[in-house]
């Protein structure tokens, strides 16, 4: 029997939400509850469903890739814009220690890549820009990927947190907010 991977936890911001992503019916459920939130009323069933089709394509692809969370922000900025974001984090076993300090993550033109040591472990941080194919979106619209790899020190495991949101223009204010989710980050052993 394969041992279970550890869990990563970290701490969110008020109007972030985890979605369960098994079972499939609560997943579903969770998403349609939270797309019901975000775009209420009559007038807008529409949109609601696209939201819904976009939001449990995503889950379902990050339940299959056997991701250990999925987190949507509905958080509001204090000029009560909404502030859309995801995050989704996954722990990768990569086999011993020594593999883990030596995984480099793939720099492309234009990334943005740094490095710290936070309470979790070591981090190494890539910031891009990416086009989302969305039907929610205009096709190619770009939207900010940053994607950390924080490596836990005692063992062969890499905690990978994926963000991502459309609002490019304030990526000097959104990648504040993920460093610090980042740096709320633990490794919790499985019982």
């Amino acid at each position: 029997m394969t041992p279970r991977p550890p869990r990563l936890s970290v701490v969110l911001p008020r109007g972030w939400h985890r979605l369960p992503l098994h079972p499939q019916a609560e997943r579903h459920r969770a998403v349609d509850e939270l797309a019901s939130r975000s775009v209420p009323g009559d007038e807008a069933v529409a949109l609601r469903r696209l939201l819904v089709e976009e939001l449990r394509g995503a889950s379902d692809r990050a339940a299959v890739a056997g991701a250990q969370q999925l987190v949507l922000s509905l958080m509001r900025t204090p000029q009560g814009l909404p502030l859309p974001a995801s995050l989704v984090v996954t722990v990768v076993d990569v086999g011993t220690p020594a593999a883990a300090a030596r995984l480099e993550l793939p720099v492309e033109d234009g990334d943005e890549r740094d490095s710290a040591r936070v309470p979790g472990g070591h981090v190494v941080r890539r910031v891009r820009e990416v086009a989302v194919d969305s039907a929610l979106t205009e096709p190619g619209t770009p939207s900010l990927a940053a994607d950390y790899w924080l490596r836990r020190e005692d063992g062969p495991h890499v905690g990978v947190l994926a963000f991502s949101t459309p609002l490019v223009a304030l990526r000097d204010g959104v990648l504040p907010l993920f460093d610090a989710v980042v740096a709320s980050a633990r490794w919790h052993d499985p019982a």
